[in-house]
C-alpha cells in the first residue's frame, strides 16, 4: 500500500497560549482558506498510484472561540451543503485513492440543534463518502466549542471494501 500523509504549517490561528488574541472575520477567513488551499494543493500533487491520502486534523480550523467574533458554529462549514465536501469528493475520485480528511464541521441533529464536530471523513476511490468519525476525546480547548462523537455508535452503514487494490 502506498500512502501520502499531508501536513501543512500551522498559522496564527493556532496560538492557543495567547489569551488576548482576537481576529477580525476577514483575517480568520483568509488564514482558514490559506491552510485549506495548502492542504488540497499538496494532496493534488501526490503522484499517481497512491492508495491512501491522509490529511492532518482540522484542515479548516478557524481558531479558538475566544479569538473569534460571533457564534463559533458560524465559522464552520455545514455538512454537506458547503463546497468543501465536493472538493474532497473530487480529490478522492481524481486521485483514485482513498482519502481521510480531518475537518471541523457543523451539523443539525434530529432535534434541530446545531452541533460542531472535529471529524475524519473517509472517501473511497470513487469519491463517495464511506465513513465519518467524530473525535470522541476532545482537548480542553475543543470541548468548549465542539461536541464529542458517540463512541461505538454507527451513523452510517458502510459497505466493507479493501483499501489496497480495490
Amino acid at each position: 500500500m502506498k500512502a501520502a500523509l499531508i501536513q501543512t504549517k500551522q498559522n496564527r490561528l493556532y496560538d492557543f497560549l495567547n489569551e488576548k488574541l482576537r481576529f477580525p472575520r476577514e483575517e480568520v477567513l483568509a488564514l482558514q482558506r490559506e491552510m485549506l488551499e495548502q492542504t488540497l494543493e499538496l494532496a493534488w500533487s501526490v503522484p499517481p498510484g497512491c492508495d491512501l491520502i491522509v490529511t492532518s486534523e482540522a484542515i479548516n480550523y478557524c481558531g479558538p472561540e475566544r479569538a473569534l467574533e460571533g457564534e463559533y458554529a458560524s465559522w464552520l462549514p455545514e455538512y454537506p451543503q458547503d463546497g468543501l465536501w465536493e472538493r474532497l469528493q473530487a480529490l478522492a475520485a481524481g486521485k483514485k485513492a482513498w482519502l481521510v480528511a480531518g475537518v471541523y464541521n457543523r451539523r443539525i441533529d434530529s432535534e434541530s440543534v446545531v452541533k460542531c464536530y472535529n471529524s475524519a471523513l473517509v472517501y473511497d476511490r470513487d469519491g463517495r463518502l464511506a465513513a465519518v468519525y467524530d473525535k470522541i476525546h476532545l482537548t480542553e480547548e475543543e470541548s468548549r466549542e465542539l461536541t464529542p462523537g458517540l463512541y461505538g455508535k454507527k451513523r452510517k452503514t458502510v459497505k466493507k471494501k479493501r483499501i489496497a487494490g480495490s
